[in-house]
């Protein structure tokens, strides 16, 4: 666990990340655990991850204002409070059952963005406090 950070990037493997606090930026690819940032400030610039067989939990501070672009197989699940988020879904291979879901979070510019790669079945939460 780590308390509060401005900025991460790494790789995990049969890890479990927790972050309390996110200031600014975190890239990270993650294989075989979980990824959880329980209060990501307005301020973030970017989050990019890359979940395989990861499950991820970002909690972000209000008001909500950012891009989201997930890239995902079929089997992965999104949760998201709907009055949130305005996304829409597109199968990009119907062989491999890909689909890209993108769209944003909050109203306004959106200068801070979330990337989200997931070629396998992950859970992926995104909510508020």
């Amino acid at each position: 666990y780590i308390n509060e950070i401005q900025s991460l990037s790494g790789e995990s493997y049969f890890t479990d990340v927790n972050i309390g606090i996110l200031h600014n930026d975190f890239n990270l690819t993650g294989r075989y655990g979980d990824v959880s940032i329980d209060d990501i400030r307005r301020t973030f610039s970017t989050i990019n991850i890359s979940s395989d067989l990861t499950d991820v939990t970002l909690i972000f501070e209000k008001p909500l204002n950012f891009s989201f672009d997930l890239t995902h197989h079929q089997s992965v699940t999104l949760s998201y409070p709907a009055t949130l988020g305005k996304l829409n879904t597109r199968v990009i291979n119907e062989d491999d059952k890909t689909s890209s879901t993108t769209g944003v979070f909050g109203s306004g510019s959106a200068n801070s963005k979330v990337i989200i790669r997931a070629p396998r079945k992950s859970n992926l939460v995104i909510s508020s406090r």
